[in-house]
């Protein structure tokens, strides 16, 4: 652990996100499983409170880091597994039209395609269309952007 961070790394937001920021820092030094400890340690301390704005914020930009450091790792089905549970628990805390549940639903097809399989990625690409189309209409650009990424999924697929 970070000698500059509190002993017992504490689960206030705020030192939650200097925990991201500092695991931001080592990732871009290079220092890939230093960075990996503190975005495991964030989405630890704050994914049993996502129904609170600050801690969902948390867990989300842990777990979307955490994710590309897995991959990076060589560890892409890990990498999947984390995003599929903090879909899950987003879904049970604050449902399915919750922006962070929409954006981690469309990340999660983005890895799983990266990852290789392509008929779960348009599977999930296009209940990612959907859910943004009823919540943000056809015209928002998240709309957009999963249109264009299913779009290019199904071509992958053919």
């Amino acid at each position: 652990m970070d000698k500059a961070l509190p002993a017992d790394g504490g689960n206030h937001p705020d030192a939650l996100l200097a925990k991201i920021r500092r695991a931001n820092d080592l990732d871009r030094q290079g220092r890939i499983q230093a960075a990996r400890v503190l975005y495991e340690d964030v989405l630890t301390r704050s994914r049993e409170h996502l129904d609170e704005d600050q801690f969902r914020d948390r867990a989300t930009a842990a777990a979307l880091n955490l994710q590309g450091v897995l991959r990076r790792q060589g560890d892409s089905a890990a990498a999947v597994a984390l995003l599929e549970d903090l879909l899950a628990r987003l879904w049970r805390a604050v449902g399915d039209d919750n922006v962070e549940s929409l954006i981690a639903e469309h990340n999660l097809a983005v890895i799983v395609r990266a990852g290789g399989n392509l008929p779960r990625a348009r599977e999930l690409a296009a209940a990612s269309l959907q859910r943004r189309r009823r919540v943000f209409g056809d015209d928002h650009q998240h709309t957009a952007s999963s249109r264009q990424f299913l779009e290019e999924t199904i071509a992958w697929d053919s």
